[in-house]
């Protein structure tokens, strides 16, 4: 593989179908993308706090080793769970047990959300009540007002990827918002995204140095810091 190869690694629920081929799909011939994944079956929160707790300290040593230039956390509901503060707090572990820059998709779509500066926005997603109310605060916390959530009452992960809200289903509550939403949310594969994609941003920062910072031009203090604290992390793991 060529020196200058941009190199993508993600990290996805074990059900997730949809992510992977994304990436691959939209990043291109010059990029390499790099997939771990850590348990889940079944969208509940007590599930994915389990993922989170259990599954993806293991799943960081295992995708550090691809040497990326950047990390993914590729589930949206997970990263929802605690707020925009959770969603920041799992980022930022990513980053102080790999000593590499990370995103996550709640992340991602705020910093999209600030920059086409909505109105009003509108949450859809395939989740169940709870979760649903967890992606939409993250909106609120960013500072957006809704007018409307909804979800579709999806369990098994799995299903999520073959699930797009239908058209007249979508149609019919956009059309009864008062007023209707300058922007909206749907963390599912939908075939015609509501906001640019997360592999979209990532492949242009495979073009640009100046969106992601390779790990390799941090300070050596940074980097003498990071691999002191996954030290600690990996002994308490043993």
């Amino acid at each position: 593989m060529p020196s200058d190869y941009f190199r993508a690694g993600l990290i996805i629920p074990s059900s997730n179908t949809v992510m992977e081929a994304d990436f691959h799909r939209e990043l291109g011939a010059r990029s390499a993308i790099g997939t771990t994944r850590i348990f889940l079956e079944q969208v509940t929160r007590e599930a994915e706090e389990s993922m989170i707790q259990d599954d993806l300290p293991r799943a960081l040593r295992l995708i550090k080793t691809t040497d990326p230039h950047v990390i993914v956390f590729g589930c949206t509901s997970a990263g929802s769970l605690g707020g925009l503060d959770g969603d920041t707090a799992i980022a930022r572990r990513i980053e102080e047990l790999t000593g590499v820059p990370a995103l996550t998709v709640v992340g991602c779509v705020v910093q999209q959300l600030r920059a086409i500066e909505p109105r009003k926005v509108a949450v859809f997603t395939p989740y169940e009540e709870e979760l649903t109310r967890s992606v939409a605060q993250c909106v609120v916390d960013a500072g957006y007002a809704l007018v409307k959530t909804a979800g579709m009452g999806i369990r098994a992960n799995r299903d999520t990827a073959a699930s797009p809200p239908p058209r007249s289903w979508s149609s019919w509550r956009l059309r009864s918002m008062d007023p209707a939403p300058t922007a909206f949310f749907f963390p599912a594969r939908t075939g015609r995204p509501s906001m640019p994609s997360l592999p979209s941003r990532l492949a242009s920062a495979s073009r640009s140095s100046r969106a992601i910072r390779p790990p390799s031009t941090r300070s050596a203090s940074w980097r003498r810091r990071s691999r002191a604290r996954t030290a600690r992390e990996h002994k308490t793991l043993a």
